[in-house]
């Protein structure tokens, strides 16, 4: 899907009577509307005691990618959620972890090694390759997936437009956005690629949203 098509699919969503359904109304239910995430929104969360520490486990296991560690706070306090925050955000995470230099010198180390394991590329939280490369898709599908687009300066319809018909849908095929888990996967190149082409797209929403 092209910034184009994506553009005159927002301006239908926009104006379409009534609101089209999103992708979590469509696949879980009313409560997954705008109307019920509302109400969602609006009572007190629940705090859920911390599970208890799992047992230590055996040798066999180590080799498990330990947990992600927990997603930014997109939203500063006295900062309106707006579009703006999230694509600023995404920007400087791609300059500050330098992933367009990165992804360059990972097209030349793929051929040899394909794990990536050694290259000092895919590094995260005592992981190396594939395990921290998971690890870092995950952390950064979990702060997009918990921006609250519900309560976007843009607007509610097109927070949930943003969130279900193009941010999720990048991830397609790849990974589960709403339930942030890996389908394929990415490799450094495929997600830094994932990254430019969401960052594209959102900047001309942006600009659309602005026009009108």
């Amino acid at each position: 899907m092209g910034s184009e098509e994506i553009l005159r699919h927002l301006r239908w969503y926009l104006t379409t009577e009534p609101t089209p359904q999103g992708r979590l109304e469509a696949e879980f239910g009313s409560s997954q509307g705008p109307a019920g995430l509302y109400v969602a929104s609006s009572q007190p969360k629940r705090r859920q005691a911390p599970a208890a520490a799992p047992a230590a486990a055996p040798a066999a296991a180590s080799a498990a990618a330990p947990a992600a560690s927990a997603p930014p706070d997109l939203t500063p306090k006295n900062l309106s959620p707006g579009l703006d925050i999230l694509i600023d955000w995404l920007v400087e995470e791609v300059e500050d972890k330098q992933l367009k230099e990165r992804a360059a010198k990972w097209r030349g180390v793929k051929v040899k090694n394909p794990t990536g394991r050694g290259s000092g590329l895919l590094k995260r939280r005592g992981c190396e390759g594939p395990e921290a490369m998971d690890l870092y898709v995950s952390w950064i599908v979990a702060a997009l997936r918990d921006f609250p687009y519900l309560s976007m300066p843009e607007g509610r319809d097109a927070g949930i437009w943003i969130r279900d018909e193009v941010i999720a849908k990048v991830f397609e095929e790849r990974w589960d956005f709403y339930n942030n888990k890996r389908l394929q996967g990415f490799d450094l190149e495929e997600f830094y690629e994932v990254l430019r082409i969401l960052l594209k797209w959102l900047k001309d929403i942006q600009k659309e949203l602005k026009e009108d």
